[in-house]
């Protein structure tokens, strides 16, 4: 089966059955998780804070895990078997690999690169957003640690830093509304919608208030059929006739039509 996703649903299948998925899925999915024997000798089974106590010790333990300048290289390193009371034993992380210099790349690329890894690893922004889609958040250990690494970074000394609506314009404090500042260029916001947006809200909401008893039945729209094929026969018929009689009648069925489409487009909305 095709990653977590599909061994999920293989396993919810198949009784007594045993595979290796990730933390998020297994719980989305509501399985049984085995309880694995950890450094200190504890068996414990994976939890929000065992998996976190993972990154925080092996930032305590310094080079053996987590190199103390980030610009090392990270081969062989893992977060298997840290020690810990709670702690998992075999956690992964996920990382995002940058150029170490971008003074020579175009300068709202690297502006955008920055603000993306900012918003990634903050509590307040990324971090959430991780949770929802199944990931546990990084402690604040590692979080400290990836802004140092994101501080070795050299940008384009002509960069134009994004911003974002919060109270000092990073995004690693609370979000806040900033009068007419949040809306100006490079401001980045969570609150702020573009006006599509805005206008599609509006017509849900206006869908949702329109009385369903106004709508046209199939009856009544089979009913517009018949007469519309009725005019439209009469027309066939007096195509000798004056042009008047004939005028009324295209007049009578331009009406029926437009009445129809009115009633079709009733029930569409339905």
């Amino acid at each position: 089966k095709e990653g977590s996703g599909g061994m999920s649903e293989y396993l919810e299948k198949r009784a007594y059955a045993i595979a290796y998925i990730d933390y998020g899925h297994g719980d989305d999915a509501g399985l049984t998780a085995i309880a694995l024997k950890n450094q200190d000798g504890h068996y414990v089974v994976p939890t929000p804070k065992g998996i976190e106590d993972a990154a925080t010790f092996a930032i305590k333990e310094g080079d053996d895990v987590y190199p103390k300048d980030p610009t090392d290289s990270f081969h062989g390193r893992n977060l298997y078997g840290i020690e810990g009371k709670d702690t998992y034993p075999i956690v992964m992380t996920t990382y995002i690999y940058l150029a170490q210099d971008y003074t020579k790349r175009a300068a709202d690329t690297a502006a955008a690169t920055k603000a993306f890894v900012e918003m990634v690893i903050s509590p307040k922004i990324g971090q959430p957003m991780a949770v929802e889609n199944g990931f546990v958040a990084m402690p604040q250990e590692l979080v400290e640690y990836s802004k140092a690494a994101l501080g070795k970074v050299e940008w384009p000394a002509d960069m134009q830093e994004y911003f974002f609506e919060t109270e000092d314009k990073t995004a690693f404090t609370k979000e806040t509304t900033r009068k007419e500042e949040g809306m100006l260029p490079r401001f980045l916001s969570r609150k702020r919608k573009c006006y599509g947006d805005y206008e599609r809200k509006q017509i849900l909401e206006a869908v949702e208030d329109i009385d369903p008893d106004t709508f046209a039945t199939s009856e009544e729209l089979d009913a517009a059929k018949a007469q519309i094929g009725a005019l439209q026969k009469q027309i066939d018929d007096n195509d000798g006739d004056d042009d008047q009689t004939a005028a009324f009648a295209k007049a009578g069925l331009g009406l029926g039509v437009t009445g129809f489409v009115f009633g079709a487009a009733a029930l569409a909305v339905a």
